[in-house]
């Protein structure tokens, strides 16, 4: 049997069990997380970046169609993240993000504003070294203040 097929997940789990049949509601949960996030791995990984505040609640995804461009998308709700750019053009184009993975049907990068376009790579990165170097100044203030 072919490694990283459905089969051989559920054949490698039912043999170590990991996962119990017939199932119960703990263990099905379980399971069910665990199979969720071996078929998300097959999905596109997203970029952390911190936000103008300074905390992590915007992400990167690296465009598939458009090689070294990223769209840019800020927190919502817990796994939730919406398009910066769509929400400024009056569209709410969303994605749910798990453990740094896109899941979900839909393709990030379809169903944008049409005036919606990626950024580069270069003025994303610009970007994530002037928060991270304000980051750390704000934290070495922070000690020295301290200090005294």
């Amino acid at each position: 049997m072919q490694l990283g097929t459905f089969e051989s997940y559920l054949e490698c789990n039912l043999k170590h069990k990991f996962i119990h049949w017939p199932p119960s509601i703990n263990t099905w949960h379980l399971s069910f997380t665990r199979l969720y996030r071996y078929i998300a791995m097959e999905v596109e990984r997203v970029t952390r970046i911190k936000s103008k505040y300074l905390n992590d609640s915007v992400i990167l995804y690296h465009c598939r169609n458009n090689p070294g461009y990223v769209y840019k998308f800020s927190c919502r709700k817990a796994n939730e993240y919406r398009c910066c750019r769509c929400r400024e053009l009056g569209k709410q184009r969303s994605i749910t993000v798990i453990d740094d993975v896109v899941v979900g049907r839909k393709n990030p990068e379809d169903d944008h504003h049409p005036e919606c376009v990626p950024i580069r790579e270069e003025v994303a990165t610009a970007v994530t070294i002037d928060r991270e170097m304000r980051n750390e100044v704000g934290f070495l203030l922070g000690m020295f203040l301290q200090l005294k």
